[in-house]
């Protein structure tokens, strides 16, 4: 494949599919942005196991914030909205001159848009991960009370 036969093949079948897909992907990460962070908020970042862990960790470190993760997802995805949206443009800014610089400017926008959207979904992926974990912890300390329960070695409570 030469340079004009790939100027062709973008500018008949890559451009538009371009454009579209990229707003596409830009939209719907804007529109799930609010929703997952406030999510990972409620159900990870606010939870009395994570707010202990980051306590211990203060004692090593009083620099470590409590929601820094959460911050940095939040940055995270409002990069990869931005790329997405600049993506775009460029599709329809660079992707009508017929030209090989403006048509790899194009095609190179998409490309780092694709690799942005790949990393938030790796750290969104990182974040649900540590929250399946405690989670899991959390549902096996509440099973071992249980079985204690039932076995009748539960503590005894006081009836004031």
């Amino acid at each position: 494949m030469n340079w004009e036969s790939f100027i062709e093949l973008y500018v008949q079948q890559l451009r538009m599919p371009l454009f579209s897909g990229l707003f596409s992907v830009a939209g719907f990460l804007f529109a799930m942005e609010t929703f997952i962070i406030v999510k990972m908020k409620e159900g990870l970042y606010d939870s009395d196991e994570y707010q202990c862990l980051i306590k211990k960790k203060r004692k090593r470190d009083p620099k470590h914030s409590f929601y820094g993760g959460l911050r940095r997802l939040s940055r995270l995805l409002t990069g990869a909205v931005i790329v997405a949206i600049l993506a775009s443009i460029s599709q329809i800014i660079f992707g009508f001159y017929e030209v090989l610089w403006s048509i790899l400017i194009a095609v190179g926008m998409g490309v780092f848009a694709l690799a942005t959207l790949v990393t938030a979904i790796v750290f969104s992926s990182i974040n649900l991960h540590v929250w399946f974990v405690q989670l899991e912890r959390i549902a096996v300390k509440k099973a071992n009370e249980d079985s204690k329960i039932e076995n009748g070695d539960a503590p005894e409570l006081d009836e004031k």
